[in-house]
């Protein structure tokens, strides 16, 4: 995440930054953002020291089942969408029929992002 944000800011003050370097990270980043995120879903379900008392998203297991749900939405977006591009370069691309997903899964991730602005207030009502 670093790396890229260096990347998009020194690409912002001008430095020359090869468009395959700029590819490689972009990929490396949707793959460890990946993992990262389907690793806090297995903990979120598996991870039986997580549970607490905790009202709504404010509880351990909710609160790292939504952190990976929001990090594999926007691994998802950013995959499939890109830079509005029709998808980020150098990402090879799905197997044929996994686009039936896109609606699906956008529709997912619309979801997720609403909870990230209704769950905190949720919780304290």
């Amino acid at each position: 995440g670093l790396l890229l944000a260096g990347l998009n800011v020194g690409g912002a003050f001008g430095m020359s930054i090869g468009s395959e370097d700029y590819e490689r990270v972009l990929v490396a980043g949707l793959f460890f953002g990946a993992l990262s995120s389907s690793s806090g879903v297995l903990q979120a379900l598996s991870d039986s020291d997580l549970p607490d008392r905790r009202p709504g998203l404010a509880a351990e297991a909710r609160l790292v089942g939504f952190y990976a749900a929001w990090g594999l939405a926007t691994v998802w977006l950013t995959a499939r969408l890109g830079a509005g591009l029709g998808g980020a370069a150098g990402v090879p691309p799905f197997p044929i029929g996994l686009e039936v997903l896109d609606v699906p899964v956008c529709v997912l991730c619309v979801g997720v992002f609403l909870l990230g602005a209704a769950g905190p207030l949720l919780t304290l009502a």
